[in-house]
Formats: C-alpha cells, structure tokens, sequence
C-alpha cells in the first residue's frame, strides 16, 4: 500500500490532469569543451547513462491500486530502469531554433507515467550552433523549483578541467539541498504529519480569507480575463532567451528597485504589448503570482517549502518606468506580508492561490482569475559550472501551465544572465516565440525610460 503521502504531495497530485501535467522542466545549454569532437555530446550522454546507483528520492511515486494510482499514498521502488528514465535525442537537421523548440515542446506536454518514478531527463543533441542540451523533468510532488535547481547545480562542478561526471539522480555524499535528501517517513510519523497538517489548515482558512479581502495585499479575484485566461490545455509551446545581467541591473540601480522587480516589468511590458497587437488589453492592470521561497537553514533539503505573491503588473500603465514603480510598490508589499506569516500559513495560502478555480464553464466562468500569469524566478551561483569540460552557458526553467492559464514564465538568474523560459498552451498561443522579441522591446523601452 505504501506510506502516507505528505499533504503537499497530495494536492500537487490532485491538481494534475494528462491535459494538465504538473511537473517542473529544468533546460540546461551546454558548450562542448575547445578540441571536442562531434561525438562529444553522445559520449557525455553514455557517461551519465552509466550512473545507475539512484537517490532514494528519484525512485518515488504514487502507490498502484486496483483503480490505478493512490491519491493519497506513496511508494519507493527498489529497482528503476535507467533507459526509461534517461534518453537520448538527436535533432533533425540543421537543428535550428524552431526544431529544437518544437522537440522541446513535445517533451514537456507529455505527462509522467505515475506507476513509474515521477521523473525523466534527455540529452538533445544535432543544434546548428555545436551546443547541447540537458532537460530534465520531476513531478512537482517530488520538489519545487528551488530545490530541484540545488540539486541539478549539485551535480556539475566548478572545476572545467574536472572530468567526472556527475547525475542528479544519484545519492549524494554529503548533505545538500534538495531531493537527494528527501527520506520516507515512518507511518506513524507520515500519517501524523498529514492529520497535524489538515488541522493547521482549519486554522488558515479564516485568516487566508481576510487576506483575500485586503486589497493591498492581493489583488487576487480582481484580476482582469484576457486571452491568457481559461488554458485549453493539450500540448505545450517553449521558447527560450537570454538577457546579460548587467543590462537588467543597470535598469535596478538607476530606478532604485530590484532585479527581480526588473525582469517583473520586462514580462509586463511584453504581454501588454501582445495583448495591445491583438486589440485584447483590458483596461485593468494584469496581475502576476510570483512564487516566494520561505525556507530557512533547518530545512534546505525540504522538497516543497513556498509561497506565493500576488502583484500587479501595471499593464494599464504607459510609462515603462510608472509601470515598473508600480511592480516595485505591490511586490515589495507582498512579500514582505508573506515573509511574516506563520509559515504554514503561507504555504496553504499559496495551495489556494493555485487551486484552479477559473474556467470557461459552468461556475468557474463567473469567477474572476486569481491570477493572469505565474512567473517564478530562481537563482543560481554566481561562479562558472561545468559538466566534464563543457561549460553550462544558460539554465531555463520551463514551469507547469495550471487550468486557468495559457502562459507560465520562469526564470534563473546567474553571475552574467537571467535566462527566461516560457511555456503556453499551443491552441491558445500558438506564437510564443514573439515573446522573446517582446521582451527585447520592453528592456529597451525600460533602459530609455531610466535614462541609460
């Protein structure tokens, strides 16, 4: 039968659909050391493809039962099939953008099979520009983006003479943030866990509903609907860029505000001006949920420990630097609101920030949005990382789409970039890619605005 399911698990299970999968994809680029040969990238994937010993956590999945899968309960394997959890692809000619966004896109949509371990990963090689690809993918039950990140970045080095190669999978020697520490509990203590864990969120309810009602502090239920709105779910469209840290500092440094906030107003004024090209801006400001980590040192190695801040994105707003004040005011607001509640608190908070109460049926369709869009921003360590010589150049996040959305932003933020990875529904936005030019647009307009 398996042992009790913590409740985050629960819900992150419940919330999935195959129209809707609920897993996080991490992309990371690589650059081939000087003197590599063109075999180079299928060598490193035959090198990881031997790494066999498997962290108890990546062998992890909802119990089978007659009907399927438990809702509720969750197993370990003792075996697991590294050729089903680690493939190989190789991009058809001349391995383009377009090809590798299509491949990548395909790949993503797919949801994971629960009888199994609930994560997979491919090495993409073929692209035009000699670089390859890592995309890894986990169940959101498994971990949420912060600790699935530490756990990738674990498991390069900082050292690009150092040829071993590492997996993220494999157990690891020391403690480290993250899935590789994550242990089963013993049924009393899981089943424990799930009771105090309901009787906490009882005690939520009443306060998570004043929260709701102080407009300062969420502009939830007020967002406006738009063309992002009520997903139709199928197949998944990604696209990818990257934008040099400095520019986006320079930005944050002269408006007196964050580098977050930055980014925040980047992807603003790229969906006002879609929506704007489409005759499909509201006149309310859009509103975004940005995912807050709520962790501290004792549990670094916690799988799902996050809230959620809900700010404006002064879509309504002309001025590309009123507009990023205005992101600068609610977010700071927000999470500062969020830092100070009881922890369990947010984390429920968050859980209905998430519920995917919006739709284009029945009820759900006189229920303004909580939010228009998600966008999630991780960071990174500052000094180079490498996987046997090949230096990692860029690492995109690739967020789950909920119901109720057609568009998730993620982003990770290193010493020299912030990579931006976007995910839409194919049917509700099929031409994703002119984001990535959108988003040029709005840091120009940004750095005009501040006077660089």
């Amino acid at each position: 039968m398996g042992k009790f399911a913590e409740p985050e698990k629960v819900v992150l299970l419940a919330l999935e659909s195959v129209e809707h999968p609920m897993h996080l994809g991490v992309l990371q680029m690589f650059r081939p050391p000087a003197g590599a040969g063109p075999e180079y990238p299928r060598e490193t994937y035959q090198a990881m493809r031997a790494c066999t010993d498997v962290a108890r956590a990546f062998t992890g999945h909802p119990s089978a039962t007659r009907h399927g899968t438990s809702k509720v309960r969750w197993t370990y394997d003792t075996g697991i099939d590294i050729d089903y959890h680690w493939r190989y692809v190789r991009l058809p000619a001349p391995g383009d953008q377009h090809a590798f966004f299509d491949v990548l896109g395909e790949l993503h949509s797919s949801v994971l099979d629960r009888h199994k371990p609930l994560w997979e990963g491919h090495l993409i090689d073929g692209l035009e520009d000699g670089r390859f690809a890592v995309y890894l993918k986990a169940h959101h039950a498994l971990a949420d983006g912060t600790s699935g990140a530490n756990v990738i970045q674990g498991a390069l080095s900082t050292d690009p003479q150092d040829t071993a190669v590492r997996v993220s999978w494999a157990p690891q020697p020391r403690k480290r943030p993250g899935l590789a520490r994550t242990r089963p509990a013993k049924p009393a203590q899981s089943e424990g866990k799930f009771v105090a864990a309901a009787r906490e969120l009882r005690r939520s309810i009443p306060l998570i509903g004043d929260l709701y009602r102080d407009r300062e502090l969420v502009p939830a239920l007020r967002a406006p609907r738009t063309i992002f709105g009520a997903a139709p779910g199928g197949p998944r469209r990604c696209a990818v860029h990257s934008w040099p840290l400095h520019r986006i500092t320079d930005v944050a440094k002269s408006a007196g505000v964050t580098v977050n906030d930055v980014a925040l107003a980047m992807c603003a004024g790229a969906m006002r001006r879609y929506l704007s090209e489409r005759n499909a801006l509201p006149d309310r400001p859009l509103v975004a949920m940005a995912p807050v980590n709520i962790r501290d040192d004792e549990d670094a190695d916690a799988g799902n420990i996050v809230g959620g801040a809900i700010c404006t994105l002064a879509t309504d707003v002309d001025d590309p630097a009123e507009r990023l004040q205005a992101i600068h005011k609610s977010m700071r607001r927000n999470v500062e609101i969020i830092r100070e509640l009881p922890r369990q608190v947010a984390i429920h908070l968050f859980g209905v920030l998430c519920v995917p109460v919006s739709g284009d049926a029945g009820i759900s369709a006189r229920i303004p949005p909580v939010f228009n869009v998600s966008i999630s921003h991780m960071r990174g360590v500052d000094t180079p990382l490498y996987r046997n010589g090949a230096r990692l150049e860029a690492t995109y996040p690739l967020p789950p789409t909920l119901r109720a959305q057609t568009l998730n932003i993620g982003l990770f933020s290193s010493g020299e970039t912030i990579d931006f990875g976007l995910v839409s529904s194919v049917h509700a936005v099929p031409d994703l890619d002119c984001m990535l030019e959108y988003l040029e647009t709005a840091m120009q307009d940004l750095e005009q605005a501040v006077g660089l």
